[in-house]
């Protein structure tokens, strides 16, 4: 993202990745076809260490923008959270 500036392609990649990761980490009880808020709500209940939740305002970016041509986020804060 630093380098490109592309919005939509650094949430398509990191929503990617967080399932990629949540399929690897819970492949008995992960189910792949868990989406919107539902999916935010379950990356909050298995990541209960985050100060910030994905169902704030900066991991809501991650469904409400991931369609959007030139989606506005705060790629820093996105990075912090799924760190």
């Amino acid at each position: 993202y630093q380098q490109q500036q592309n919005a939509a392609d650094y949430l398509h990649k990191l929503s990617v990745l967080l399932r990629r990761t949540a399929i690897t980490a819970y492949p008995q009880s992960f189910n792949a076809s868990i989406k919107g808020t539902d999916w935010l709500n379950w990356l909050d209940a298995n990541c209960p260490a985050l100060s910030t939740k994905f169902s704030s305002e900066s991991g809501q970016s991650l469904v409400a923008n991931a369609y959007q041509k030139n989606p506005q986020v705060d790629a820093n804060a996105l990075y912090q959270l799924s760190k």
